[in-house]
């Protein structure tokens, strides 16, 4: 897909959920995504129906692209090497409808709302520097810490989560990363963590 086109942060390659070696992490593009979520606030997308149990359905179609996002929940995957959600996303020409892209479910979803996220806070957050604050210590949670750096400059990040360990955890995943991280607390309170 061309560039700023809500797939363009993907790899091409997946191998096990991770990019093939040699492609580049993550590297959030929120940029790209704001022409997408303007879109979608304009109406100019479209959503049908979207089914959910423990098969989840979700089309979208916007310009010369029409994709599906297929995945199962499994909640019983939580604390396990499985995520909840598995599945994928698959990126076809609304012109010929040829296929162009299998993707991970997952790493669409990691990525397309850390960006939603960064897009928001771009448009309506000071730009100032900031101190972030994560309630919850799931995937989504390093995926927003390096969103949210890419648009604001952060001094600090606040962790809390209900598991005091796992908050451990991402705060020193974030204090420790590219760059030389960004200092990282863990707070025993969502109210004192922000």
């Amino acid at each position: 897909p061309p560039s700023g086109h809500v797939y363009a942060a993907l790899p091409d390659k997946l191998e096990n959920g991770t990019a093939a070696a040699g492609e580049s992490g993550y590297i959030p593009h929120a940029e790209d995504r704001r022409p997408i979520i303007q879109a979608v606030s304009l109406g100019d997308t479209s959503h049908p129906d979207r089914t959910a149990y423990l098969l989840a359905n979700m089309p979208a179609c916007l310009g010369g692209y029409a994709a599906c996002k297929t995945q199962t929940v499994f909640p019983a995957n939580a604390g396990t090497a499985l995520s909840a959600h598995q599945g994928v996303t698959l990126l076809f020409s609304a012109d010929d409808g040829r296929l162009l892209s299998i993707s991970d479910a997952h790493e669409v979803t990691l990525r397309r709302t850390a960006a939603a996220s960064a897009v928001a806070t771009r448009a309506l957050a000071r730009d100032v520097p900031s101190v972030l604050a994560l309630l919850g210590t799931g995937p989504q949670a390093v995926a927003h810490f390096e969103a949210l750096r890419a648009v604001r400059a952060l001094t600090a990040v606040h962790v809390w989560g209900r598991n005091a360990a796992r908050a451990a955890a991402v705060a020193k995943a974030i204090g420790g990363g590219e760059g030389g991280g960004v200092p990282a607390l863990v707070f025993e309170s969502a109210q004192a963590c922000v």
